[in-house]
């Protein structure tokens, strides 16, 4: 899964986690979906595309138990 507040590939961050994020993770969706068309982009080769966005939050239910693994980058 990709976080999008995940920190920056720097020195001293922890930017990924290894483990299995289903059994400590929960996701709910806040809200409704937003769809977008996108007829102009496709428009040269006669097609037009859908794009699904919903809003989730998420939160760590279970850090004890099945806890994720952070990979700290060094300089």
């Amino acid at each position: 899964m990709i976080d999008e507040s995940a920190p920056a590939l720097a020195a001293g961050n922890k930017p990924i986690s290894f483990g299995l994020a289903s059994e400590q993770y929960t996701a709910r969706i806040a809200g409704q979906y937003q769809v977008k068309r996108l007829q102009e982009l496709f428009a040269l080769s006669n097609e037009t595309a859908y794009v699904l966005d919903p809003r989730v939050f998420g939160v760590n239910t279970d850090a004890g138990t099945h806890p994720l693994k952070p990979l700290t980058i060094h300089a």
